[in-house]
């Protein structure tokens, strides 16, 4: 089920159970221009050399994020769309008042980059211990090519009916969906198993995660 605000340039889109939320961030270019050579003196100064099976440059494990986290702008599109992607869960009946209480008072407690040549690419993973997770597109010179498996064995999916991408072949390009990419926020359950396939393009990333306040 897709629920969208053309106006807006948001919407939701149910699987079931999970869901992906995504919404297009209005200061864009605005944040990249400040992040994205922020980003790229963080790659020379910081010597990361990633040990799993990808081809990505990620700041995982590498840096504390600090410079991410203290971008004001950057911070105000996460939140507006994180709080936006509850009150359509609340909205819809997915969470009842108690439990949407809880989850406006999560803490985000890490952002990474992730940076991605021609021919990059990220096995299939989740970030499980994590009730939200997300990711912003800061650069995507092609379309969104992130998949995420909603089947029962989603770590090693067998169909073809349990994936999702942002696909406007797919999806048809009258709705807000098909046009996720470059500055857009994807919010979804850090259980759901998600991969970048093979990039056919420069692609910039960054990742993010949401815990309940202990």
């Amino acid at each position: 089920m897709i629920k969208e605000s053309p106006e807006d340039k948001c919407g939701i889109y149910y699987f079931p159970p999970p869901f992906l939320y995504y919404s297009k961030v209005h200061d864009h270019e605005k944040i990249k221009e400040k992040l994205y050579p922020e980003i790229e003196q963080n790659i020379k100064e910081s010597k990361i050399e990633n040990n799993w099976p990808c081809d990505v440059i990620s700041s995982f494990h590498f840096d504390d994020g600090e410079f991410l986290a203290s971008n004001e702008d950057l911070m105000n599109a996460i939140w507006e769309a994180y709080n936006q992607c509850i009150s359509y869960l609340k909205q819809d009946h997915w969470l009842d008042e108690s439990l949407a209480e809880k989850f406006h008072y999560m803490s985000m407690v890490d952002i990474w980059y992730n940076k991605y040549e021609v021919g990059g690419n990220q096995e299939i993973h989740n970030h499980n211990k994590f009730p939200m997770s997300g990711i912003y597109f800061l650069e995507n010179t092609g379309l969104a090519n992130t998949v995420w498996w909603y089947g029962s064995n989603n770590m090693f999916p067998g169909g073809h009916s349990d994936y999702f991408s942002f696909n406007p072949f797919i999806l048809g390009n009258d709705n807000v969906i098909s046009q996720v990419g470059e500055g857009y926020i994807v919010l979804f359950p850090g259980p759901l198993a998600h991969y970048v396939p093979h990039t056919m393009h420069k692609k910039t990333t960054l990742s993010f995660n949401f815990s309940f306040e202990e």
